[in-house]
């Protein structure tokens, strides 16, 4: 009787196994798609946006761009509508499938809006204003032997407002310093009347003796689009995490980002000690 029972119990066991390999079909919502725009009005560039389309979870990784869009750019009097075409922006590794041959020209003060049709639809309207450009009051560094830069950018800062900064920092000297090699936003919640100073700690490896230091003055809402664009690539890596959307400073159906660009540039020289 016991060696009966010892040759059901592992045919049991196979029995079960075999049960938890059973394949399941879940049958999953439909996916309403979503129509993502980004539109970023940067001073001696053309007009341009990109605009895509969301995909279902399991779809396939390729971008959906939505080409059937009727884009338009206002300011004051002035309208300028985006033609649907391709365009390559080789220096912030971007592409565009919406684009005007006007250029924008910087204008502290100035208002800009973004409408955008689909058919008979308005489905995105945004404003955005040029902010004051950064003033960079001083920007001191160290080197470590092994190449790291840190940074203190100190910059003037108006306390009457509560302002928001990202700081870019650019490699290439060759190519036009097209090579991002770091990037972080801050608030100027520590700043000391008017002076708030960013400290940087050894983030950044150098390789040529200068770098581009870029600082952006933001609007809130952008500050805010990219602070939900960490937390949601943090999200990603973490299991533990709650899900994170990602901020949209437009109104209607569609989401995404339109703002103005207002920055300064500063080249720092950098002396190894050799």
């Amino acid at each position: 009787m016991r060696r009966l029972l010892a040759c059901i119990l592992p045919l049991i066991v196979y029995t079960g196994c075999d049960m938890m390999h059973q394949e399941m079909e879940v049958e999953l919502p439909p996916h309403a798609p979503i129509t993502f725009i980004e539109c970023y009005l940067d001073p001696e560039a053309p007009l341009r946006a990109i605009a895509t389309n969301s995909l279902p979870f399991f779809d396939s990784l390729e971008i959906s761009a939505a080409d059937d869009l009727d884009i338009y750019l206002r300011q004051g009097q002035q309208e300028y509508k985006l033609q649907n075409g391709y365009a390559i922006d080789s220096v912030n590794r971007a592409a565009y499938n919406y684009q005007a041959d006007d250029t924008v020209r910087y204008q502290e003060g100035e208002v800009w809006e973004l409408v955008v049709w689909r058919q008979e639809e308005e489905i995105a309207r945004g404003k955005s204003t040029f902010l004051s450009k950064p003033q960079i009051k001083n920007i001191a560094y160290t080197i470590s032997p092994d190449s790291l830069l840190s940074l203190a950018i100190t910059l003037k800062d108006n306390p009457a407002t509560e302002n928001f900064y990202r700081i870019t920092i650019l490699q290439g000297e060759e190519f036009g310093y097209n090579r991002r090699t770091f990037e972080g936003i801050w608030t100027d919640q520590f700043a000391e009347g008017e002076e708030l100073t960013l400290h940087i700690g050894s983030l950044v490896r150098v390789w040529a003796t200068s770098v581009c230091i870029r600082v952006d003055h933001l609007e809130e809402g952008y500050y805010s689009y990219l602070r939900s664009i960490e937390k949601a690539n943090e999200a990603n890596y973490n299991p533990f995490a709650q899900p994170a959307n990602v901020e949209s400073t437009l109104q209607g159906t569609a989401r995404g980002i339109f703002t103005t660009i207002s920055c300064t540039k500063e080249i720092l020289v950098v002396d190894y000690g050799n």
